[in-house]
């Protein structure tokens, strides 16, 4: 499983936005992970990544080309009921997030 999200962190916000992939079973969390080890400058667009296998990274490259990876577990197998998400902590009314792209 790999997932993404595109998100645009609007001018005078605070704080900065972190977006996070959240895997519950509807009432509790099971694994989160955050996708950058920093949080989104404002006035950016940043895209954020989170697969097998990979680090978390900070935030690399210049607006509008910022791209940012977060880990997951190896095999991640979801029994029915089970959700993938994104919170973003730091999300204001200048902020615009795309809903996550899941890849099974």
């Amino acid at each position: 499983m790999a997932a993404g999200v595109l998100g645009a962190a609007g001018p005078g916000r605070d704080p900065d936005a972190q977006p996070i992939l959240v895997l519950d079973d509807g009432a509790n969390t099971i694994y989160e992970s955050v996708g950058s080890s920093a949080a989104q400058p404002v006035s950016t667009t940043g895209s954020y990544t989170w697969a097998p296998d990979i680090q978390t990274s900070g935030q690399i490259g210049a607006t509008p080309n910022i791209r940012s990876t977060g880990a997951l577990p190896e095999l991640v197998m979801l029994p029915a009921g089970y959700r993938t998400r994104t919170v973003t902590l730091g999300i204001g009314a200048n902020t615009n997030y795309g809903g996550p792209s899941i890849y099974v």
